[in-house]
């Protein structure tokens, strides 16, 4: 499955100014898979290296020696030297080993011929977590973001392409078909029901079933959840739960804290909020008073909503299993689902 990302991908390897590259995005959104068939279609060896799997290399790491961690690089991928042309170099769950990220710097200043990529699950955490004694790389690395799957994505996916190229040529002047509209509408209440989880949509485009594509939501919603043992020390596992079990009803409406948990104090639950956030796992919408740009100058960090990182996903958490013929113009129109779209492709 082509995903747009892959443009910009092209675009910062054959930059003459090209730095060492961190993909962020949540669990499963298709980081690794995006970076593996973007060196499969440009011909590419890529040396794929997941720290979480080699935690051996620590000590290499942290001494940031570069010579030495190439070296154990291509002892691991056995595809010869990382510096050869027309390779690529990934690191991956680079949050197993933070000190990954200072390395990035050197392998900029000392090996700046070796394209390189980074990603990791919940790299925000290992980020902000002042107990790791290492210095972030200012001015060395540069970062892209990957959600899931857009709208253009999914019509790509299904074979729409003339779809795709009509929307993507269509003026607000223009008058639009009404066998446009009625397909793409169609396909919008399709893209509403699946989401755009990868692994969710190719499951679709592989199979056109939708009880598969409720397991594999099933499964992705099941790891994230469990993920909470990983930042639960933050924020008590119980209230992070809370606030997912709050999204299917909560889309588009302002948040109150006492309506998500009214046990806990508000500081709390804005915590919790905050951390799920960082996930990549919500996203967040504040009111602003500014007539003009910048809308964020007079932003008001009390009035806001929250949203979830994919509309598949927030249908899973409402546990609803409908079939598209079932999502009528009034659920669209009236419920969170409309909203919720337009959020995540924001």
């Amino acid at each position: 499955m082509l995903r747009l990302n892959e443009s910009f991908l092209l675009s910062w390897f054959n930059s003459a100014r090209r730095k060492p590259l961190v993909i962020r995005g949540a669990r499963q959104v298709g980081k690794s898979t995006l970076v593996r068939d973007f060196s499969k279609r440009n011909g590419l060896t890529l040396h794929e290296l997941n720290l979480e799997r080699h935690q051996s290399l620590k000590n290499t790491i942290k001494a940031l020696d570069v010579a030495a961690f190439l070296s154990e690089v291509q002892l691991i991928c056995k595809l010869g030297s990382p510096r050869s042309p027309r390779s690529l170099l990934f690191i991956d769950e680079i949050q197993a080993i933070p000190e990954a990220l200072s390395l990035l710097r050197y392998l900029y200043e000392e090996a700046p011929d070796i394209p390189t990529i980074a990603a990791g699950s919940l790299l925000e955490f290992a980020l902000a977590d002042q107990s790791k004694n290492f210095s972030m790389p200012v001015g060395r690395i540069e970062y892209t973001f990957l959600g899931p799957c857009t709208f253009d994505e999914f019509l790509a996916g299904l074979g729409e392409n003339e779809l795709l190229s009509y929307i993507r040529a269509y003026s607000l002047r223009d008058t639009f078909l009404n066998t446009a509209h009625e397909k793409l509408l169609h396909l919008l209440r399709l893209y509403l029901r699946i989401g755009g989880m990868p692994e969710a949509l190719q499951t679709y485009i592989d199979s056109r079933d939708l009880n598969a594509v409720n397991k594999i939501h099933r499964s992705i919603t099941s790891t994230y959840r469990d993920d909470f043992s990983k930042y639960a020390k933050r924020v008590p596992f119980i209230r992070l739960g809370k606030v997912l079990d709050y999204l299917p009803s909560g889309i588009g409406r302002k948040v109150k804290y006492v309506t998500i948990d009214p046990d806990s104090k508000s500081a709390d639950v804005k915590n919790a909020i905050s951390m799920l956030e960082m996930a990549g796992l919500i996203l967040t919408a504040y009111v602003s008073d500014a007539t003009s740009a910048p809308l964020a100058a007079k932003r008001n960090h009390r009035v806001y909503k929250i949203y979830l990182l994919d509309c598949g996903l927030l249908n899973a958490f409402a546990d609803l299993s409908m079939i598209p013929k079932q999502l009528s113009d009034k659920f669209i129109n009236e419920d969170c689902l409309a909203e919720q779209f337009i959020a995540q492709h924001l």
